[in-house]
């Protein structure tokens, strides 16, 4: 298969956020995903020479589903397509960040549902102010926050990383595939005992 895009719309728009914000992106998926990793080495192997900033713990975080079908009906942008885009939208004034009312609202109500940490929530201003960039507004607009917010973390609790082989429990623990380590497993029960005596 030549071109991809058509297969994860969603992980080559965030690409298309990366590159134009010098940021780095980690792949994840669930557990229903039996060839993720099998299909992230594609990813990686069709985007090496135009992106290869993937991480285990990236600026950008993205869930990759199975596709329906792996054969792509109709037609798809091209990595062609997306770097001509790229290059219009590098030419184009970064915005300042000045948040509107509504993505200043939405962004507190977001920091509190979602108990950000400092350190996220700059990184969703910097990722919106990208997006802004990318739609050549001046200004941060409520959909530039509302889609920099997706990328701050995974809905799923469990999930696999797919750049460090591992299994993810919530954002703390994480086990290596392959392996058995002792630290992690200690960490897992020391957690989950935490959680039993703060419902008491």
């Amino acid at each position: 298969m030549t071109n991809l895009v058509g297969l994860w719309c969603n992980l080559f728009r965030a690409i298309e956020i990366a590159k134009i914000g010098g940021y780095s992106i980690s792949v994840y998926f669930d557990g229903e995903y039996k060839n993720g990793f099998d299909d992230y080495l594609s990813i990686k192997t069709f985007c090496k020479g135009w992106f290869n900033d993937f991480v285990s713990d990236g600026d950008i975080k993205i869930e990759i589903i199975k596709p329906r079908s792996y054969e792509i009906n109709g037609k798809w942008e091209t990595l062609e397509c997306i770097s001509n885009r790229i290059e219009k939208s590098l030419q184009f004034q970064t915005p300042e960040l000045k948040l509107h009312d509504y993505s200043e609202v939405l962004l507190k109500t977001a920091t509190q549902k979602l108990d950000l940490s400092l350190s996220q929530v700059e990184k969703i201003k910097q990722i919106a102010i990208t997006i802004a960039q990318m739609d050549f507004s001046k200004t941060v607009q409520a959909q530039h926050v509302a889609e920099s917010i997706q990328y701050s973390f995974i809905h799923n609790d469990t999930r696999y990383n797919a750049e460090s082989k591992s299994k993810m429990f919530g954002d703390m623990i994480q086990i290596k595939l392959g392996k058995i380590d002792k630290r992690p497993i200690k960490s897992a029960i020391n957690y989950l005992n935490t959680l039993l005596y703060s419902k008491t």
